[in-house]
């Protein structure tokens, strides 16, 4: 049994217990979803036999947490902040003994924490999902432990820091050897304004959560180690949500099916339209797609914020797929030389039916090297590019490709900036082609 008495202002704690992960494959975690929603006071019942002196805390919490941010409920609010509290123990303190618990092969011995787990993962999937670079350390090293190209889990909550100074400086031993983490994270999750320890502006990371080991570097002249990690989603769930996801969910920035739910292995189609994603989030998604779908063949994408540099992902990681067939970046930004990257990738695809590129400012050097793509592709059967900024120039770049092409099926230029002669002088071509039934032209003027 733990012995508690006053809570210590130790924070540190939790931020450094990597070195007690297991890094085997365990039995996902499930099965607690099914308890029903409790106050904090009732969650805890089972664990007054396990922690000592948990009653306390939780009055503490609740007193804490009576205006709640995020729109949370007290009880849950509270239940973040209980798992942040420090006892004098540390050894003893409720994050320990979950996260040791959590840990551990045998999935009954967690039981007891079923109603608490229900409370604060309800609330931690309330919150808005952090994606960025964030840092964690140990006072060890862990450099033989973490091989290179490996995929590895955490199966306990990992608190995390988003300042690589702190994590040096607060976290790590300039005496001996340590291991500094340096983590592409998907699905953190701020709990600043709801620790007991504002000040620590923490990033806390699921259980479960899923990585590769990108790359690891080790200095000799202080013994550190980094170990650099992103984050990935697993070819199966490894954590079950607390609830449905499509119903209060903040919807995590990873790829997913049905726009909500996480992906699985076998997901053909994600949807990751109107999500906000930029130039700066696309590397991690395109990895997390291309980790989690091998026979993705839709994907979605409009309504972002991705300009070339986004396309050039895209096309460098996932239009080389066997498998994908539809490619829909409307309403993003990726202009003429976006379009040329897309182009280029079409060298090595030969499944892609439909592209859908409305919206994208997309003027007549784009126009060029997607008409360069038509003379030469046998798959493309749908190519919209309604709403940009084609001109007479780009119109005759098209209109020489419809005269050779003979798979093409649709084609949209609406609201582009095409002259009557240029928008006859691709009808005149359409004539010719023996596969092209669906011509759009109707400007917007």
């Amino acid at each position: 049994m733990a012995a508690g008495s006053s809570p210590n202002t130790s924070v540190s704690g939790r931020f450094l217990d990597a070195d007690k992960e297991r890094l085997i494959l365990s039995l996902p975690l499930d099965g607690y979803a099914k308890k029903p929603l409790v106050t904090l006071e009732e969650a805890v019942i089972p664990l007054a036999k396990i922690i000592d002196n948990v009653e306390s805390r939780v009055w503490v919490s609740m007193e804490r947490s009576k205006s709640p941010a995020d729109n949370l409920e007290q009880n849950e609010s509270a239940a973040i902040r209980l798992y942040t509290i420090e006892w004098s123990e540390e050894n003893q303190s409720l994050y320990n003994v979950l996260n040791e618990t959590l840990r551990l092969e045998d999935r009954k011995k967690l039981i007891p924490w079923f109603s608490y787990l229900k409370l604060i993962l309800t609330a931690l999937f309330k919150l808005a999902w952090f994606r960025g670079t964030v840092w964690r350390g140990v006072k060890t090293d862990l450099y033989n432990l973490y091989e290179v190209g490996s995929h590895i889990t955490w199966w306990a909550f990992s608190s995390c820091s988003q300042s690589r100074e702190i994590a040096e400086t607060q976290f790590l031993d300039s005496s001996r050897a340590s291991t500094l983490f340096q983590i592409e994270c998907l699905n953190g999750k701020s709990i600043q304004r709801h620790s007991l320890y504002k000040d620590e502006n923490e990033i806390l990371l699921l259980p479960c959560s899923y990585f590769e080991v990108v790359k690891k570097v080790k200095i000799i002249k202080n013994g550190l180690c980094i170990i650099y990690l992103r984050e990935l989603i697993p070819p199966f769930k490894l954590l079950e949500p607390p609830f449905p996801i499509n119903e209060n969910s903040s919807e995590p920035m990873t790829a997913t099916n049905n726009k909500n739910t996480p992906i699985l292995a076998d997901t053909t189609e994600v949807y990751l339209n109107h999500r906000k994603i930029t130039d700066q989030d696309i590397e991690l998604v395109v990895y997390a797609v291309k980790g989690s779908c091998p026979m993705l063949k839709m994907l979605d994408l409009a309504g972002n914020q991705l300009g070339a540099i986004g396309a050039q992902h895209v096309a460098d990681n996932l239009m080389n797929k066997m498998t994908l067939t539809t490619l829909n970046l409307a309403d993003n930004q990726i202009g003429d030389t976006g379009a040329q990257c897309l182009s280029n990738a079409f060298l090595r695809n030969q499944t892609m039916i439909v592209l859908i590129l409305k919206n994208n400012g997309i003027g007549d050097q784009g126009a060029k090297s997607l008409a360069e793509v038509l003379q030469n592709n046998k798959t493309l059967t749908s190519l919209d590019l309604s709403a940009n900024r084609i001109g007479d120039r780009g119109a005759k770049h098209l209109t020489d490709a419809i005269e050779k092409n003979n798979t093409l099926t649709t084609l949209n230029l609406t609201q582009n900036e095409i002259t009557l002669a240029g928008q006859q002088r691709l009808t005149d071509a359409s004539r010719i082609n023996k596969t092209l039934r669906n011509l759009l032209l109707v400007r917007d003027q």
